[in-house]
Order: C-alpha cells, then sequence, then structure tokens
C-alpha cells in the first residue's frame, strides 16, 4: 500500500513538474474578487459560514458581514447596545441545530445570534466560556459545539435538542459547557489551532507547539498523533481534513501535507512539489467534483484533481484580472450551489470560483510562459486536416499548436523578423489542404505545410491581376476551386484562379448588378448549394450567381419589416436545414429563408446579449452559438429562446471579434476576443439550476428599515425578522411599505429575474430584475392580502417555488368593530331625536309648501302676463304703423287747419306713447330673459347730462316748471357706460319727476362726484341725482318702488298712470352697470332719486364692452327718440317743423319690389311710395322670389315674418342666384330684437328697417342703397384700380366679376375677342351674361370688355414708358387713332394729355 502511494505522489510530481513549465493558472477557472469597495467591512476573512436560509456569513478583523448575493449587511460593537456584538475580530462562525449562529471572537469571547430577532448575546457575560481569545468553532455529528481557544485549551459546548420554542435568553441558560485544558486532562497543550471532527465522531486537536491528538468524545481519551519530517517532530499542526474515500489530510505550519491514508496507520509527506513542501497549510476541502483544495498562507491556492492525480497551483498574477487576489488563504466554504469561496489573510479580501459550472477552456498569453499564445487579440481560428490548431493575432502574428502538443510556437509570415507586427485576419484551408493567410494591411499569404514554404501576394498599382488592396478579410472557396476574397479599405472582391495565378477584380459601379453593392467586404459563405453569399459593412447583403455573372442585393428596407436588419453584415452561416443566418453589427441576428428572400430578425429584445453580432457557428445538436460584443450566446432554432455567458462564466472576457470562431470535427468549439480565446464541448455546457425560492431580506414602512423589536408609530411590528415572518399585521397609518427580496443565488445572480404580486391588489405578476428587488406599496385600503414572490430563470424559463407572506392592514379605530358598534348606538338615538322632530318638520314643511305654490303660482301668472303683452307688442307693431304713417302724411301737409294739425299732432303724440310702452315692455322682458347685452365706451358725463337736461327744457316751459342742472366742480371728463341704456334710465328718471310735479313746481338734475362705502371698501365714481317737489311716495311704499309691476294706489284706491315697469327696468340697467340706485322721500317735500355709477372698466367684463372710439358726445336725441321715448301727450302743443319729401326724378323709374302679408300696410306703403318709384308687389316670400325673378327689379322691400316663405329665406334664395344676387334687399320686421337683424343680416340683406318706421326713413335708405350703387358703377368707369369687390353686393356677384375681369385681361390683347368669345368664356347665356353685367356695372358686355382695355391702358400709361401707339395694341385695339378716340371719351382726356396731367 505504501508503495502504491510513494509510485502515486512521484507521479504527481512529474505531472506537476510538466504543468509548472506552462506556467501557474490552470486555464478552466476564473476568480471573482470581492473586498471593502464592494461592502465588505474589512478584507480579512478569517471565517465563512452559510446559514439555513441560504446567507452567506464572513468574519473580518472588523466586524460580520451577511451577503445575500447582492448587498453585504454588516454588524458591528455598538458602544450603547448590549444586543449587539461584543467584539469585531471575527475567528470562527458556526450554525447550532437551533439555528443559532455562534462567532467566535479575539477578544470577546463567543456570541450566539439569533437570526429571528437579529440580536447577540455574549457567553462571557453569563460566565459559561470565560476565555477572551476563542478560535475556530466546530458543530460535531451529535449538534455540540467545539471552542478552540488561544491560550484557553478547548470548550465542548453541550446544546439541547430543539424540541421546545425557547429564546436565546432560555438557550443560554441550558447550555452543559466541559472545558478541557492541560491541566484537567490530557491535551498536550493550551494553545489551539483547530478541532475537528471525523467520520468516526473522533476529535482531532491540533496544538501549536505539541503536535497533533485525538480525542475520544466516548472514553474522554487523548492519544498522540505523531508527524515526522526528517527525524524531526512537527510542533505546529494547524488543519484537518478527512476526504470521501476516508484519508486523513493534515496541514501543518511549516512542513506542507502529511497524507494518512484509511487503511493504513501512517503518516507521510505529502511530497507532490517543492513549492508546497515547505507551505504553510491552512485549510482543506473537498468539492463536489471530488478535487482537494488545499489553502496555503503565502503560497496561494493549490487543486489536487483525485481523478488524474494532478495537482494545479493558483497564485496572485498581477497581469492577470482573473487570478487568485492574494497568497494567504486563511478558510474556505463550498456553498450549496457548489460555489468555492476562499477568504484570504492580510488584506488580500475574497476570492470566489465555481467549479461545478466553468466549462470553458482559456487559452490566453501567460508571462514567462513561452509556450502560450502570442498575443491577447484573437482574430482568427483554424483546425487543418491535421488536427493542428491555427491562431491569427491581431499584432500577434500567427501562432501553431500542433496536434498532441500543449504548446504554441509563432510562424514567421514572408521572413518577418518582427511576428508580433503582423496582423492576422483570417485562416483558410482550400480543398488541396493549403492554407491561405489574409493579413489585415501586410497581404495574402500561401503556407504549404508538406513543403513549409510561405508564398506572398501583395497588391501591386502596376499590375492589374495582382490584389486590389492589402486589407483581406474573409477567404471562400467555390465548387470550382477558385478562391474569393473579401477585401476591407475600399478593395472590394477579388477571385483567385490557382491555374492562372491571378485575381480579377470586382468592385462596386453605381446601377451596374454585375459588381457587388459595396466595396468593404468583411465575410464570405459558400453554401451547400455552391452560392456565394457576400456580406458588405455597409452595403448590405449580395448573392453572386455564377452562371449569370450578377449579385443580388438584400439591403435594409425601413418599409419592409421582413427585410435584413442592418447593412453592416459582419458573419455569415449556413445551418444543416440549409437556413443562412446573418449576423450584422446593430441589427442583431437574422434568418433567411433563400426561396424566398424573406429575413426573420432576433434582437435584443428577443434574449440576445448584444445586436452587435461577431460570429455564429451550430453545433451537433443543431443549436446556434452567437458571439456578440456582449458575451456568448446558445439559441434554440426550434424554441427561438437564447442562453447567455458572460466572462463570470469563464469566457475570455465579455467581447468577441468579427469571424474569430471555428468547429473541430469534434464538435469543439473555438471563439476568439480580446482576452485570447475559449475553447469547449457543447454539450458539457449545462443549462442552468432552477432558481432557488427567495427569501425576504428586508422590510421598510414608511421609509424606515424595520427590525424586530422596532416601533413604528408607537406600534411593534415584527416580533421576528422578515425572513422568519409568515404573517405580518400593519396599522392603518403603516400602510406605505417595502418588502426586498434575493434568490440567495451567488453565480450570475444578476441574470435572476424575480416576479412577485400582492393578492387582492395586484391583477398579474410584476416582473422585475435583479437591480429592482423590492415592491413597493402605499395607500393599501383595510384587509388581508397575500404577498407572493418568486425567482425565475434568465428569459424567465424556469421559475421557483413561490415566497408567501400573508399580510393585514387594520382599519383606522373610527373603522374598527367597537367603532361600529358604537355607531350603532349614537345611530338609535339620532333615529330616536330625528323621529320626535319628523312631525314638526312635517308640519312646517306643508305650510311652506302652500306658501311656496302660492308664490309660484303668482310667479306664473307675471311670466304669463308679461309673455302675452310681449307677444301682443310685436303684434301692435304693425298696427302702429298703419296709424303713423297716414298721420305723417297728413301732418306734412300744409294746407291743413291749424285745429286739424292739433288733433293730430294729439293722435300721433298718444300713438308714439303706445309705442314707447311697447319698446318698454321690451327692454323689460330681455332683461327678463337674460338676451340685454351692454355695450359700454367712454363717454363724457358733463355731455351726456346736458344732453338730458335740454331734452326736457320745452316741457318745463310748457309747464312752468322750475328744471334746474347743477354740476359739480372737478367732474371726471370720462366714465364707462353703456350710452343707450343709461338714456333709458335718465330719461325715465326724469319723465317719472315731471309726471307726478304739479305745473309751477321745481325739479333739478344733478350730476356730482360720489364715493360709494361698500364691504369696508371705498368706491369712487359719479351720481347722478333727479329731485322733485311733487306729492312724493308714501313711506309705506318706498322699500317697495322698484319692485316690477308694482303701482301706488292713493286714498281713493286710484291706480297712479303707468306700467309698473320703468323703474323696475331702470334699477336692472343701473345693476348691470355694477352702479347703485337708491330713492329718498319726504311726501309733498321732496323726493330724490340717485343713480351712482363706477369709475374706470375693470369692473365690466370683456364681452361687455364695445369698440372702443373717441369719446362719446351724444348728440341731443332727434325728434323720433324722444317722441318714442316720452309721453308726448303732455307736449301737445309742441308742433315739430313740418317737411315735404321731395321727389327724385332720377329714381322714378327704378323699379320698387314690395313684399308684405299685410294687405293694408302693402296697399298703404305703395300709395306712399309710387311717386317716388315704379312699384311691384307680391303678398308672400314665393311670390316675390317668382316677381323678382321675371322682372328684375332695382331693389326689394320685404317684410319678415309672412306664410309659405318668410324674408330671411328669400333673401337667401336671392342672394344665392345668379341672376337676382345683385338686387339690393331691405328688411321690414315688428321683432328689432339684435338676434333677429343678425339673422337678417347673415341671409345677405343689405339693410335692416324696425316696425313702426317713419316714412322718410324709409325713402332715404331706399335712395342711398340706389345711390351707392350708381356711384360704384361710375367709380367702375373711371377708376382704373377699381376692384370687383368694390361693385358687387354679394359673394356670387364678385366671383361673377372677377371671372369675367379674368377672362377679359386673358384676351386683353387680342383684337377678335367679342361678345361671342366672352359668353362661351363665362359658361352662361348671352341674355343672363348681359343682365348681370348691365345690373352690377350698368355696362353692357361690349362696353365692358372695352371698359377694361382702356383701364389697362390707364394703368400701363401711368406704370410703364410704352408709347400710346404700342399701348394701345397691348390693350386689344387695331386703330391707335380709335384707341384715343375711345379714351378720350372715357376719362375726358386723350392718352398723352392723361398721362400728363397725372405726374404733373
Amino acid at each position: 500500500m505504501l508503495n502504491r502511494l510513494y509510485i502515486s505522489i512521484i507521479t504527481l510530481m512529474l505531472t506537476c513538474t510538466a504543468l509548472h513549465g506552462q506556467g501557474t493558472g490552470h486555464p478552466y477557472y476564473k476568480f471573482t474578487h470581492f473586498n471593502s469597495q464592494e461592502g465588505l467591512p474589512q478584507n480579512s476573512i478569517l471565517a465563512i459560514l452559510q446559514d439555513d436560509m441560504g446567507y452567506l456569513w464572513f468574519g473580518t478583523d472588523d466586524g460580520l458581514a451577511k451577503f445575500d448575493g447582492y448587498q453585504f449587511t454588516v454588524y458591528k460593537h455598538q458602544f450603547n447596545n448590549p444586543n449587539s456584538l461584543n467584539n469585531n475580530v471575527i475567528r470562527g462562525l458556526a450554525q447550532d441545530k437551533n439555528g443559532y449562529i455562534w462567532i467566535s471572537t479575539e477578544g470577546g469571547g463567543i456570541n450566539i445570534y439569533d437570526p429571528t430577532t437579529e440580536s447577540f448575546c455574549s457567553l462571557r457575560n453569563h460566565a459559561l466560556i470565560g476565555s477572551k481569545k476563542t478560535g475556530p468553532l466546530l458543530l460535531d455529528q451529535q449538534g455540540n459545539i467545539w471552542v478552540s481557544t488561544l491560550t484557553d485549551g478547548i470548550y465542548k459546548v453541550t446544546v439541547p435538542h430543539p424540541t421546545e420554542d425557547f429564546g436565546l435568553d432560555q438557550l443560554v441558560g441550558r447550555l452543559k459547557v466541559t472545558h478541557y485544558t492541560k491541566d484537567n486532562s490530557r491535551l498536550a497543550d493550551n494553545n489551539i489551532w483547530q478541532v475537528y471532527e471525523d467520520g468516526s465522531q473522533q476529535i482531532w486537536i491540533g496544538t501549536y507547539d505539541h503536535g497533533a491528538q485525538k480525542l475520544d468524545p466516548a472514553t474522554g481519551a487523548f492519544s498522540k498523533i505523531t508527524l515526522s519530517h526528517r527525524g524531526q517532530e512537527v510542533k505546529s499542526v494547524k488543519c484537518f481534513f478527512e476526504d470521501g474515500n476516508g484519508n486523513m489530510w493534515i496541514g501543518t505550519e511549516h512542513h506542507g501535507v502529511f497524507l494518512k491514508e484509511r487503511d493504513s496507520n501512517t503518516y507521510v509527506p505529502f511530497k507532490t512539489s517543492s513549492s508546497l513542501m515547505g507551505e504553510n497549510i491552512t485549510s482543506f476541502l473537498q468539492g463536489q467534483q471530488g478535487n482537494i483544495w488545499i489553502g496555503t498562507l503565502g503560497g496561494g491556492l493549490f487543486a489536487y484533481e483525485t481523478k488524474t492525480s494532478t495537482l494545479f497551483h493558483y497564485d496572485d498574477n498581477p497581469s492577470d484580472s482573473y487570478s487568485l487576489n492574494g497568497k494567504s488563504v486563511y478558510t474556505m466554504l463550498e456553498d450549496k450551489n457548489g460555489n468555492l469561496w476562499i477568504g484570504m489573510y492580510s488584506g488580500e479580501g475574497l476570492n470566489k470560483i465555481n467549479p461545478s459550472s466553468q466549462h470553458f477552456e482559456h487559452y490566453r498569453p501567460q508571462a514567462g510562459d513561452k509556450g502560450s499564445l502570442s498575443g491577447k487579440m484573437v482574430k482568427s481560428i483554424l483546425i487543418d486536416h491535421q488536427k493542428n490548431l491555427w491562431i491569427g493575432m491581431f499584432n500577434g502574428g500567427l501562432d501553431l499548436k500542433m496536434d498532441g502538443s500543449d504548446n504554441f510556437r509563432p510562424i514567421p509570415l514572408g521572413g518577418s523578423t518582427e511576428q508580433g507586427s503582423t496582423n492576422v485576419q483570417v485562416i483558410f484551408e482550400d480543398s488541396r489542404h493549403q492554407l491561405w493567410i489574409g493579413t489585415d494591411g501586410s497581404g495574402l499569404y500561401l503556407y504549404s505545410p508538406s513543403l513549409s514554404s510561405i508564398r506572398a501576394y501583395h497588391h501591386d498599382p502596376h499590375d492589374s491581376t495582382s490584389l486590389s488592396k492589402d486589407e483581406i478579410w474573409a477567404i471562400a472557396e467555390d465548387g470550382s476551386g477558385r478562391l474569393w476574397i473579401g477585401m476591407a479599405n475600399g478593395g472590394g472582391l477579388n477571385r483567385f484562379d490557382p491555374n492562372t495565378d491571378h485575381f480579377e477584380h470586382f468592385t462596386h459601379i453605381p446601377n451596374n448588378p454585375r459588381t457587388p453593392s459595396f466595396n468593404d467586404i468583411r465575410t464570405l459563405l459558400v453554401d451547400s448549394k455552391n452560392r456565394l453569399w457576400i456580406g458588405t459593412y455597409g452595403g448590405g447583403l449580395n448573392r453572386y450567381d455564377f452562371e449569370k455573372g450578377t449579385f443580388e442585393y438584400y439591403k435594409h428596407d425601413p418599409t419592409n419589416p421582413k427585410s435584413i436588419s442592418h447593412d453592416i453584415i459582419t458573419s455569415l452561416y449556413e445551418d444543416k436545414r440549409g437556413g443562412i443566418w446573418v449576423g450584422t453589427f446593430g441589427g442583431g441576428l437574422n434568418r433567411l429563408d433563400p426561396a424566398t428572400g424573406n429575413f426573420d430578425h432576433f434582437r435584443e429584445k428577443d434574449g440576445l446579449p448584444s445586436d452587435v453580432i461577431k460570429a455564429v457557428l451550430e453545433d451537433n445538436g443543431g443549436q446556434l452559438w452567437i458571439s456578440t460584443v456582449k458575451g456568448l450566446s446558445s439559441f434554440d432554432p426550434e424554441m427561438d429562446t437564447f442562453k447567455n455567458y458572460t466572462a463570470e462564466d469563464g469566457l475570455q472576457s465579455n467581447e468577441f471579434n468579427l469571424g474569430s470562431a471555428f468547429k473541430a470535427i469534434d464538435g469543439k468549439m473555438y471563439f476568439g476576443g480580446t482576452n485570447g480565446f475559449n475553447a469547449f464541448l457543447p454539450e458539457q455546457i449545462g443549462l442552468p439550476q432552477s432558481p432557488q425560492k427567495p427569501i425576504l431580506t428586508k422590510l421598510r414602512v414608511l421609509n424606515r428599515l424595520v427590525h424586530p423589536g422596532d416601533t413604528v408609530e408607537q406600534n411593534v411590528l415584527l416580533e421576528k425578522s422578515i425572513g422568519y415572518t409568515d404573517d405580518l399585521t400593519l396599522y392603518d397609518d403603516h400602510n406605505s411599505f417595502e418588502l426586498e427580496f434575493s434568490g440567495m443565488e451567488f453565480n450570475q445572480q444578476e441574470k435572476i429575474g424575480y416576479a412577485y404580486m400582492l393578492a387582492g391588489f395586484d391583477k398579474d405578476w410584476i416582473h422585475t430584475d435583479a437591480s429592482r428587488r423590492y415592491a413597493a406599496y402605499s395607500n393599501l385600503l383595510p384587509g388581508k392580502y397575500t404577498f407572493k414572490v418568486k425567482s425565475t430563470s434568465e428569459n424567465n424559463l424556469q421559475s421557483s417555488e413561490e415566497r408567501t407572506l400573508r399580510i393585514s392592514v387594520l382599519p383606522p379605530w373610527y373603522k374598527s368593530t367597537i367603532a361600529y358598534g358604537v355607531y350603532g348606538i349614537l345611530f338609535l338615538l339620532i333615529a330616536y331625536f330625528v323621529k320626535s322632530i319628523i312631525g314638526f318638520r312635517i308640519k312646517m314643511k306643508n305650510d311652506l309648501r302652500f306658501e311656496r305654490l302660492e308664490k309660484q303660482k303668482q310667479e306664473e301668472i307675471n311670466q304669463l302676463k308679461l309673455r302675452f303683452f310681449t307677444n301682443i307688442s310685436h303684434e301692435l307693431r304693425t298696427p302702429l304703423m298703419l296709424i303713423k304713417l297716414p298721420l305723417e302724411q297728413l301732418i306734412g301737409q300744409k294746407d291743413l287747419p291749424h285745429q286739424i294739425h292739433l288733433q293730430l299732432n294729439s293722435i300721433h303724440n298718444n300713438a308714439s306713447r303706445l309705442l314707447k310702452l311697447i319698446n318698454q315692455l321690451l327692454e323689460f322682458r330681455k332683461q327678463e330673459t337674460g338676451h340685454l347685452k351692454l355695450e359700454v365706451q367712454e363717454n363724457d358725463p358733463i355731455y351726456f347730462i346736458k344732453g338730458v337736461y335740454s331734452s326736457f327744457e320745452a316741457m318745463a316751459k310748457q309747464r312752468n316748471i322750475d328744471f334746474r342742472l347743477i354740476l359739480d366742480d372737478n367732474l371726471p371728463e370720462t366714465i364707462w357706460f353703456d350710452l343707450d341704456q343709461m338714456e333709458k334710465v335718465a330719461y325715465n328718471l326724469c319723465f317719472n319727476a315731471f309726471k307726478f310735479t304739479q305745473d309751477g313746481g321745481a325739479i333739478s338734475l344733478q350730476l356730482k362726484n360720489h364715493v360709494l362705502a361698500e364691504e369696508n371698501t371705498e368706491i369712487e365714481g359719479i351720481e347722478i341725482n333727479v329731485e322733485d317737489n311733487g306729492k312724493g311716495i308714501p313711506l309705506v311704499y318706498q322699500d317697495r318702488i322698484f319692485e316690477r309691476f308694482f303701482q301706488i294706489e292713493d286714498s281713493h284706491r286710484n291706480i297712479t298712470a303707468g306700467t309698473g315697469i320703468g323703474l323696475s327696468l331702470s334699477k336692472n340697467i343701473v345693476e348691470f352697470h355694477h352702479g347703485k340706485i337708491s330713492m329718498s322721500s319726504i311726501p309733498g317735500v321732496r323726493t330724490v332719486f340717485s343713480v351712482f355709477i363706477r369709475k374706470g372698466m375693470a369692473h365690466f367684463k370683456p364681452h361687455e364692452i364695445g369698440n372702443i372710439t373717441s369719446i362719446g358726445k351724444p348728440e341731443r336725441p332727434t325728434m323720433e327718440k324722444e317722441l318714442s321715448s316720452l309721453d308726448l301727450h303732455m307736449l301737445s302743443s309742441f308742433n315739430p317743423k313740418n317737411t315735404t319729401i321731395s321727389v327724385d326724378a332720377s329714381l322714378r323709374t327704378k323699379k320698387l319690389l314690395l313684399v308684405e302679408d299685410n294687405v293694408e300696410l302693402l296697399s298703404l306703403m305703395k300709395s306712399a311710395l309710387k311717386e317716388h318709384f315704379h312699384i311691384l308687389t307680391a303678398c308672400n316670400g314665393r311670390e316675390g322670389l317668382q316677381v323678382a325673378t321675371s322682372h328684375s327689379p332695382d331693389i326689394i322691400i320685404s317684410d319678415v315674418m309672412m306664410p309659405e316663405m318668410d324674408g330671411v329665406e328669400l333673401c337667401r334664395l336671392l342672394k344665392s342666384e345668379i341672376k337676382t344676387s345683385h338686387i339690393p334687399v331691405l328688411l321690414l320686421t315688428a321683432r328689432s330684437n339684435h338676434d333677429y337683424q343678425m339673422e337678417g343680416y347673415s341671409s345677405g340683406a343689405d339693410d335692416y328697417l324696425s316696425k313702426p318706421f317713419p316714412l322718410d326713413l324709409l325713402i332715404a335708405k331706399i335712395r342711398n342703397l340706389l345711390h351707392t350703387r350708381k356711384k360704384f358703377k361710375e367709380a367702375f368707369r373711371l377708376k382704373p384700380e377699381i376692384m370687383p369687390s368694390e361693385i358687387s353686393i354679394s359673394p356670387a356677384d364678385t366671383e361673377l366679376l372677377e371671372k369675367a375681369i379674368k377672362v377679359a385681361e386673358k384676351h386683353m390683347d387680342n383684337p377678335d375677342f367679342d361678345i361671342t368669345m366672352f359668353v362661351q368664356e363665362m359658361g352662361m347665356s348671352r341674355t343672363v351674361l348681359f343682365d348681370k353685367i348691365k345690373a352690377t356695372t350698368d355696362h353692357t358686355p361690349n362696353e365692358f370688355i372695352q371698359t377694361l382695355r382702356l383701364k389697362r391702358a390707364a394703368q400701363l400709361l401711368l406704370q410703364s414708358e410704352y408709347k400710346v401707339s404700342e399701348i394701345s395694341y397691348m390693350v386689344g385695339f387695331n386703330n391707335p387713332k380709335y384707341f384715343s378716340k375711345c379714351f378720350q371719351k372715357q376719362f375726358g382726356s386723350s392718352p398723352r394729355q392723361y398721362s400728363k396731367s397725372i405726374f404733373s
């Protein structure tokens, strides 16, 4: 047995010697580093533990750290906290069978941590273990804790079984401690390095100065273990380990490793190499793969591969970022996932590797190793037919590793001594087994392995059969044995014929299908059907047809989703099914169906690590392997799913190089990148394990981290740590919280996803990634919820078991059960009191109801009265018209006796008074319905009040009334008010004063400055006072004087004449102006009405402000206005000057069409107007339309309210018909409302007149319309610049004239342009055209054309240097003399005189 061991050791030494010749560092393992920058409290890791929840615990020289895979939680001694760690120097960690974590410290003894309450307890405080300097801990198979100390021997602590639910304090009280020292036992030394238990439950003890011992716990007997080195006993034994075969490994401080086989009692040195023989051994560990890991202090890390008896050495290599960080290994741990954690001494931090998952071989340059690669940037890989491995590098030249050799050797190209300066971009083996080496800048090389000769091909600008460029990036061979070479830097495509040794060039020529689409070509593929595919670096994908010699282009089309995704092509590959895979720079991976030319796209959103593809290969199982700038990806074409790998999985780096990939005959894959290359067998790259069930790591409430026992808003939320809590109760003011979670993965944890939901609140799972491992909720309603969270693998292919947490959100106190009980009692009491007062309220409600019904009925009666009078008022306007018009005609006759004139004036005055009452009633109705609109302007108040005063002077003289005007000093120049409305107020107040003042009385009209006090605010303005000494208003009626329809009854119950709406109307108008009207009266002595008007305009709304013109100085109201404003029956003797309406002879022949349904009014109007115009009549709108169409009147007067067709519809039809659109229309109506007038104007009416109206006003409006049109026609004839819009009176006429002018101008220089051509161009009959042109311009069509020619000639005379004869021809005259004659007739002067008169 011993001989076999020696032979094994010698073999291992020889193997290790050979391996050391290749340099330190295993090609498969990469180390991940952690230090204080990642969250560790300190960089010396002296103890490691993984608890039953999956957390990793790290003891350092300055505190304890808990790691959940993403972040470290640090525990340190807190001076005022007795439940904190009592010392920060950690030397040992262990978790007992109750779940408590034991912490050994150097200076504070033993601490026990309760994970459920997150509190610490010191055993020194309970006088159980008095030693301060305790070392590594051991949990034996019986559940006992063995504590090694630096000065006080060994403690054995018997821990009670977890049969009862007791806390940490109860546990400490039940501990039983056995203390072994050299004074009370056979222990050889009190200074203990380590205590270890083997499979037979024997305790192994390593001491500082007295070697090793073994203790039998059953008997308490100690036995000595003798280790000998060169005849001397080994004194310092630091660690023990029993491997899976039962062999015992013993590590010493100065003499390396000793080994005892299971069936042997002899301890022999493990003489593997000189470097391990004298190492300071600190720890052993056997991983899941069976390899023995050996940690040393100062010598790095060793791995003994038991299957091959090979020892590998891992050391700190500053030039390799993936090497072991540090040389001093203090402790090691393999976690549940097979990750190896290596704690380093002397501030070297923490290292981690995953031996079970890293199957990527990594080849890279090694300092001092001549057999390693020549460079890091691997650009091309090839295994030739003899299984030799060729590697091309950027600035590294060409390397070769012969089959069966472990070393690379450089191959110089073209006799170059500077191997590293050559950039080998592509290596290709042709069908003749010749190697072609393409370089980036150094041309093409042909290498013959059999002859060991190299031939170079370079670009020769003088030789058209040489290479087009020296930048070679791709090589392919077609079925005829010809080589196709892709060039960068504009070299295009070359075809090499081995028989002629010549190169044929294919470079891009626009619009030439026999050339490629772009001259930068980076990848080529000849597929199984002998089709050449060319990938350009900016011109898309090309396919070359060998038979036709043409190229077919595939380019990106943004409008076609089935086009290629990008025009920069980086790789081409044909799979077993004949599908073409196209890698792009920025467009991801494309799958081309050659039969249809359609592309399927795969991007980052589909699972690719990057859209920049570098190379594509297919393994024997049909999986695609894609290298990118963000790692390597395997793709399942059947499922369209990706699995991604990064540098943490063992890749050379995350960035690979374009085209640097090769698949060997045995299926092994090779991918080159920026840090060497990887080689792997795809079947050994297993799928990731299912994700683990996540745990809850933190709870935050109201943005505050909550620990067990913490109070939040005076309530304790957690009795146990959130990770140990299944039910959580939150109060109403705690319903904003956040839960953090972790999948407890320590390998590629950033790829893990999470899904969570709060049942009862969330409708579906919410997915998140490792960077956002928390769920936040706020403003939850009271109720019960269940929080669920699970871990998901990359691309959500797998998910873990769910972690659930039941959450109860309590309602606020006012929604609790007790509160609702109190509410019920209060409800009953309230119901009783409600019932008690319901009877009383019903009685009051009935009383109010009857009163309200009475008031409502009265209001309805008032509204009915008002509506009735309003409707009657509209109907009265026409009879009034029939009364006033004959009266005005009679009054205008001078041959009547004076007494008849007085009687006629009396009749006229009463008709005017009736009209005033009707207007007042309509105005009041307008206010009631909200249709009264103010149009305020800036007016002169003094001028306004003087106008009112002058209107009543005649009445005052007639009745011998002392009427005075009083004006205050310093009155404002302007005040903003609606002039029309305020006149109604002023006239109404003055009229009432005259009405109720006896003859010989006194009335004053005063205007003064006034300040109105309103709600502690002083408002400046003016005040109008109307004071009289009439009979006054009794006190009992004064508070109702402004009510509508209110009239005062005298002592004999006689109602004072009036309507009862004048003062109400005045009050509303003043209030619309945001003013105030008031009254004070002493009956028989003095009565004053006051009107206050504010200064400024800020109190008016924007729509109430009218067009701002010059300051309003109203003229004295016209006689008609006064007649409509006053009770003129009191002025029966006031005789206006009568005038007779003269007849305009020029208008006697003008045809006037009267349209009126009232036969009497129609007859009256006809008799009144027949002396002035030629009258046509019609009784309704339909008849009026027929008469207008057949007789073409010069003007139409129409009533609005008519049967069959009203006046508005008649006007609209007339204005829309081209034959009648030019006829002016004047509408008559009893409806004087603004909206009705706007309706009439909108239909095209030229003017609007309200009934009743003075006859002279009607005749004046008719004459004005006819004379205006006559002036327009004259202007058209004389003014050269007149436009159609200045003549026509409707849009249809404007359009007709514009078209006529355009036609005439089109043929302006054509002397043969006559009426026949004009009619054809206009598209209407000769008769219609004649009538329209004549009506609108007073010209015949011929005269119209000639007038336009002459007007154009006048313009040319004013604007140009042309001669008269030239201008005559330009405007269509054949004879200049005739032109001058016509011009003289048109403008009254010859063309030459006209030109001179203008410029002079």
